[in-house]
């Protein structure tokens, strides 16, 4: 229902929050308003389209363009999709198995890769 889409909507904005998960919070908000999961995590996929987007062209704007660092750009980019599509199947398998204990100790793994990262590189 629309009433549900909006609720979902508000998890996803205060997922803007430090150490909020968008997708948790949008997949455990719709969950909690009664959707099935595989269609939670569809729905939760399918919103973070605006959301991406909309960062990155906010980013791009501010983004000084070389061509000398082109490669460096591609490269990043290509792992950026890897890594990317690689947690989005982890994460549809942990929604279709109902096991969200799992998807927590991703989001601790990388909180404690974040964490060390931004501590050590000051």
């Amino acid at each position: 229902t629309s009433a549900q889409a909006l609720l979902i909507g508000i998890a996803q904005g205060i997922a803007i929050l430090p150490a909020i998960s968008r997708s948790g919070s949008t997949i455990v908000a719709a969950l909690a308003l009664g959707l099935n999961r595989d269609l939670a995590g569809r729905f939760s996929f399918v919103i973070s389209i605006p959301a991406i987007l909309g960062a990155v062209l906010l980013k791009l704007r501010k983004v000084d363009w070389d061509p000398a660092l082109a490669p460096s750009w591609a490269v990043g980019g290509l792992v950026s999709l890897v890594v990317g599509w690689i947690s989005l199947l982890f994460l549809v398998r942990v929604i279709r198995q109902g096991n969200f204990s799992k998807f927590a100790w991703y989001c601790w793994g990388m909180a404690a890769i974040s964490l060390y990262f931004g501590l050590t590189t000051g």
